[in-house]
C-alpha cells in the first residue's frame, strides 16, 4: 500500500497493517505527516519508512517485483504478532491511567502538569 505524501494515511495505514499489507511511507515535518511512519516503525517495518522520493519509488518497486521480500514483510504482520508489536492494549491501559491522573489532579485542585504515558 502507498502512504500519500503530504498528509498520510494514519488510520488507513493501521488497517492495512492489520490486514497484513505493508505500507511505504515518506514522513514529513509535522505530526499528520508522520503517523504512518510511527506505526510502521513500531511494527518492525523500518525498511518501509523512506526519506526521499527516489527511496519511496525504489521500495515500492522492490515490494512489487520481489515476491520473497514482499512475503517477508507480510510475515512480520501476522495478526497475533502485530497486536504485540503495536502494543495497543498496553498503550490504551497506560493512556487510561494517565487520564485518571489528570482527573485526580483536577479533583484535588492542583495545577495541570505533564503526565507521562508509559507502556
Amino acid at each position: 500500500s502507498l502512504d500519500p505524501v503530504g498528509y498520510n494515511g494514519g488510520y488507513t495505514t493501521a488497517l492495512s497493517l492489520q490486514c497484513g499489507v505493508p505500507v511505504v511511507s515518506r514522513p514529513g515535518r509535522c505530526f499528520a505527516w508522520r503517523m504512518s511512519a510511527g506505526l510502521l516503525l513500531r511494527a518492525g517495518l523500518s525498511d518501509c519508512v523512506v526519506d526521499t522520493p527516489a527511496e519511496y519509488l525504489a521500495q515500492v518497486v522492490r515490494i512489487a517485483e520481489d515476491p520473497h521480500y514482499a512475503l517477508a514483510l507480510r510475515n512480520k504482520l501476522m495478526p497475533r504478532e502485530l497486536g504485540r508489536a503495536l502494543g495497543t492494549r498496553r498503550y490504551v491501559a497506560a493512556l487510561e491511567r494517565a487520564f485518571l491522573q489528570i482527573a485526580e489532579q483536577g479533583r484535588q485542585g492542583k495545577s495541570p502538569s505533564d503526565i507521562v504515558v508509559e507502556e
